[in-house]
């Protein structure tokens, strides 16, 4: 029986600028895995770091920077057991190579506007041409299991409340909260990063009418909250 395949995809870079890191796998929703990559783009690194220097000072942005400075060190370091170093051209034939030999129709990403536009970034006008349905996990498991009361008390008991009081529903927390693992800490490199938003994903494909439009999850729990009182 055809079981339909798609892609998950993550990937790593400052905001405006190229990803220098990309993972994505192709899977189903009964949790097979078809393909698996990690790639990452040497001629990125440079406008990366440059970014990472002009922004370190901000103290907004400095788990950010460090976590780049972290990642392109390792992949500078990597031997090829961890990162497949290829050029961008290179990694647009691969994927597109990934779409057809799987009929992939749909890309799941969470937070995909970040994801879709760094897409973008990456390989230009070739984009359109890879005809793609971009959806999005973030929303999806916040339609699915997110707008529970149980969730909210969750947030507030654990402390994951943003400065700004909106309920976090970041994939680390949302992965904690699912899979009951406290003690998880996304790794933030893009294959680790799928792989955990994988799961995710199949959390909300076991509800059937959830839906996967681009939103944004805290004013969702904002307003779910409100209906409440």
């Amino acid at each position: 029986m055809f079981t339909e395949k798609f892609i998950i995809l993550d990937v790593e870079g400052m905001s405006n600028k190229r990803p220098y890191n990309i993972g994505y796998i192709v899977a189903d929703r009964n949790d097979r895995i078809y393909e698996k990559r990690s790639i990452a783009f040497c001629e990125c690194i440079f406008e990366n770091l440059i970014d990472v220097l002009e922004k370190n000072a901000i103290p907004e942005m400095k788990v950010a920077c460090m976590m780049t400075k972290k990642n392109i060190q390792e992949i500078l370091m990597d031997n090829g057991k961890k990162y497949q170093k290829i050029t961008i051209n290179g990694f647009y034939r691969v994927f597109k190579k990934s779409l057809q030999r799987y009929n992939v129709k749909k890309m799941f990403a969470y937070n995909a506007v970040f994801d879709n536009s760094a897409l973008k970034r990456l390989l230009g006008g070739l984009y359109d041409e890879l005809e793609i349905q971009i959806c999005d996990i973030w929303t999806g498991i916040t339609y699915a299991r997110l707008l529970t009361p149980n969730y909210l008390e969750w947030c507030k008991i654990n402390g994951f409340i943003t400065e700004k009081g909106n309920y976090k529903t970041n994939a680390e927390t949302v992965y904690k909260y699912l899979f009951g693992d406290m003690d998880f800490t996304e790794e933030h490199t893009g294959l680790a990063d799928v792989m955990i938003e994988y799961q995710i994903l199949l959390k909300a494909l076991k509800k059937n009418e959830t839906r996967f439009d681009q939103k944004q999850p805290w004013r969702m729990l904002k307003k779910y909250e409100e209906s409440l009182e």
